[in-house]
């Protein structure tokens, strides 16, 4: 199955270190056209996740700088090439 967008948002920071890319790659397969995520500025930084989410077919849209501190920034991507349906 694939969504037009996938909303992850909160979620990375809370799963086990082992298994967060591997769930972020799962979410992120899912993703047709669009990718939200958001998590703490300091977890975004250390798990280099825009290189991550890049390698993964998709290019920053948007990015909200908005409370950084505490939530984190809210990034959108677009998928490079969607998938055709």
């Amino acid at each position: 199955p694939a969504y037009d967008i996938v909303l992850f948002l909160g979620l990375y920071q809370h799963l086990p270190k082992t298994s967060r890319k591997n769930t972020l790659l799962a979410a992120l397969s899912l993703a047709n056209v669009w990718f939200a995520i958001r998590t703490p500025q300091s977890i975004w930084q250390s798990d280099k996740l825009e290189e991550f989410i890049e390698q993964q077919g998709f290019h920053l849209a948007e990015h909200s700088k908005a409370d950084l501190d505490r939530q984190g920034g809210l990034y959108i991507y677009q998928r490079t090439n969607p998938k055709q349906a």
